[in-house]
């Protein structure tokens, strides 16, 4: 009969410190273009310009300079000693803030006619994304509050 391994016993052994080394810097590696290719997609749809991933160097050459300056201000942000998690932190304060008005114009777009055509919003769709506006800009308001207050 046999007896099962120990649950304590590593997989890798002494060598599972390299291949925890290894995935994390192969998906470092594999966010690098994701990050920076979609900022480039959002700075580019944002200002209104032409180009894409598919378009040759010499006919997207404003494309791939922002692309450029995606990746080297990632790169920067290491090198400033950044700290990532708190960058993810304010990052994701700032969108919760940046939120509600944000909802706002999404349903007066997919309520207007005009816009939208045949393809309007439904009284479910409107009611459900007002409600989470609300919900949203009132946590906003309570965070912004709660850092307004002074601190015991």
């Amino acid at each position: 009969m046999r007896t099962a391994r120990p649950t304590s016993r590593r997989l890798a052994g002494p060598f599972a410190f390299i291949v925890f080394a290894v995935g994390m810097i192969g998906a470092g590696l594999l966010a690098i273009p994701i990050l920076s290719g979609s900022a480039t997609y959002a700075v580019k749809e944002f200002l209104g310009l032409r180009g894409s991933l598919a378009s040759p160097p010499r006919q997207g050459l404003i494309f791939y300079s922002i692309l450029s300056a995606a990746t080297i201000a990632g790169v920067a942000i290491n090198f400033l000693h950044i700290d990532p998690i708190r960058a993810l932190f304010w990052t994701a304060v700032i969108n919760g803030v940046v939120a509600p008005p944000l909802l706002v114009l999404i349903v007066l777009l997919g309520s207007d006619r005009g816009i939208m055509r045949t393809r309007v919003s439904g009284w479910l769709s409107r009611s459900l994304t007002w409600v989470t506006t609300g919900v949203m800009a009132l946590a906003a308001l309570a965070m912004i509050g709660f850092l307004l207050l002074p601190q015991k």
